[in-house]
C-alpha cells in the first residue's frame, strides 16, 4: 500500500473483499475512491455468482463511479470458521478448500465465456515470468474455455489498440498479485489456494459450492440443527435430493453437473462437516440478515416462471422447494418463525 499524509487517500494496491454477501457492495464502495487500474480486487463471498451481478449493476457498469477499473478475481473458499471474539476466527476443520480465479469486471455475469480470455492471458503471463506457477493451478477438466485466447483488456479491443502499455501493464501487475496469493506467504500457505484450470472450473466449483450451500444452510437454519443432522432421517435427504437437482436445473448444460453428483456431494459435505453449525443458523440464531437471497434467491431468479419473478414468464415454475424455503428463511429473520405467542 502506497503511503501520503491523509489516510482516506492510500491508494490501495491490493483488496480482499471477505465480507458477508449482503455487506459487499458497500465495503468496496467504502473504498472505491482509492482505488485505481494498477489495483487488484479479490472477492470472497458465499453466493459469488449473485454477488458479482450485484457489483456489476450498482459499481462496475457505472462509469461516473469507477471510471477505470481495476483488475477483480473471485475465489471459492469451502473452509469452515467461527467467529469467536472481533478479529478473532478459528478455524472449524482441515478439510476446506480455495480456489482463485481472475474475472473480467466489464462483464455482466460470470456466466459469460468472455472471462475466459482474461483468464488465460493472465495465466500465459504468470507461467512465462514464472515457470513455477503452473504448479499452483488445478488439474484441468474438459471445458468450454476457448484454446487459443485472444488479446483482452477491460474495455474491448478497441481500447486494446489505442492503449496496450496500459493493458500490458495492468496484466503485468495482476499477475504478481496473483502469484502472491497462490504463495506459501499468501492464501496458498493458509487456505491451499490454486488457481481454477479454467474458468469453466470455476464455475463447475462455485456452482457445486451454490448446491451444497442451499441445501444444507437453509434446512438446517430451520430445523435447528448441525449439518450432520442433515444425515438422520429419510426426510431430510430427500429434502436435500430436492433442492440439489433444483440447482442442477440451472447449472449451464456444459458444466455437466448432474442431479445425482450434487446430491452425492452436498451428503459428503454434511458428513464431513458434521459437527459444524452452518453460516446461515448461526446468523438466524444471532439475529443477523442471513445470505439466502444471494444463494435461493439468486436460483430462484434463474427460474423462468412468473412466480420466481419473470414478468410474463409461462414455463412451469422449476425451483418451487428454493422458492418456499426463501420465503421461510426472510420470514424468520423478521423473528415471525420461533416467536412466542
Amino acid at each position: 500500500m502506497k503511503t501520503t499524509a491523509e489516510p482516506n487517500s492510500l491508494h490501495i494496491n491490493s483488496l480482499i473483499i471477505a465480507t458477508k454477501a449482503a455487506d459487499t457492495e458497500a465495503a468496496l464502495r467504502s473504498v472505491m475512491h482509492r482505488l485505481a487500474p494498477s489495483s487488484h480486487v479479490l472477492l470472497l463471498q458465499n453466493g459469488t455468482l449473485a454477488v458479482y451481478e450485484q457489483l456489476h449493476r450498482n459499481l462496475l457498469s457505472n462509469g461516473n463511479i469507477i471510471t477505470r477499473l481495476p483488475s477483480f478475481a473471485c475465489g471459492s473458499l469451502t473452509h469452515g470458521a467461527t467467529q469467536t471474539s472481533p478479529f478473532h476466527v478459528t478455524q472449524a476443520s482441515s478439510h476446506g478448500a480455495c480456489m482463485l480465479s481472475p474475472v473480467d469486471p466489464t462483464l455482466d455475469t460470470l456466466l459469460d465465456p468472455r472471462h475466459a480470455l482474461l483468464r488465460a492471458s493472465t495465466v500465459l503471463s504468470c507461467t512465462h515470468q514464472n515457470p513455477t506457477f503452473s504448479a499452483s493451478i488445478t488439474p484441468s477438466t474438459p471445458s468450454c474455455d476457448p484454446a487459443t485466447p485472444e488479446p483482452h483488456t477491460h474495455g474491448g479491443a478497441a481500447a486494446a489498440a489505442a492503449a496496450p502499455t496500459a493493458h500490458q501493464h495492468q496484466q503485468a501487475t495482476l499477475h504478481q498479485q496473483l502469484l502472491h496469493l497462490l504463495s506459501p506467504v499468501g492464501l496458498g500457505g493458509s487456505f491451499g489456494a490454486v488457481l481454477a484450470a479454467s474458468h469453466s472450473d470455476f464455475l463447475r466449483n462455485i456452482h457445486t459450492k451454490l448446491a451444497v450451500n442451499c441445501a444444507i444452510n437453509p434446512l438446517t437454519a430451520l430445523l435447528r440443527c448441525k449439518n450432520g443432522g442433515l444425515l438422520r432421517s429419510d426426510e431430510t435427504r430427500a429434502l436435500v435430493r430436492q433442492l440439489t437437482a433444483e440447482v442442477a436445473g440451472i447449472c449451464p448444460p456444459e458444466l455437466g453437473l448432474t442431479k445425482e453428483g450434487l446430491f452425492e456431494t452436498a451428503l459428503a459435505v454434511a458428513l464431513t462437516t458434521a459437527g459444524n453449525t452452518s453460516s446461515m443458523l448461526a446468523d438466524v440464531l444471532a439475529g443477523r440478515r442471513t445470505e439466502v437471497d444471494y444463494l435461493l434467491g439468486y436460483v430462484t431468479s434463474r427460474c423462468k416462471c412468473e412466480s420466481c419473478g419473470t414478468a410474463g414468464g409461462t414455463a412451469a415454475c422449476s425451483t418451487p422447494n428454493h422458492s418456499m424455503l426463501h420465503k421461510l428463511i426472510r420470514a424468520n429473520q423478521g423473528g415471525l418463525i420461533g416467536a412466542r405467542l
